[in-house]
């Protein structure tokens, strides 16, 4: 009877992490739909900006 019990606690307690996680995935999708078009165009133009240092560069070596 106590084995029972402990499993039925032990399936409830999986079921609610693995809707825990359910939940936090749908945030993070969240988050990266937000998020990542912003830190798209930020690493755009650092890129553009170390390019544009490094060619500066490359001209004064030559």
């Amino acid at each position: 009877m106590l084995s029972s019990i402990n499993a039925r606690q032990s399936i409830d307690e999986i079921k609610e992490i693995v809707q825990y996680n359910k939940s936090d995935q749908i945030n993070k999708t969240e988050i990266d739909k937000t998020v990542n078009p912003y830190v798209n165009t930020v690493n755009m133009h650092f890129n553009t900006i170390i390019l544009d240092k490094y060619k500066q560069l490359a001209m004064l070596l030559l």
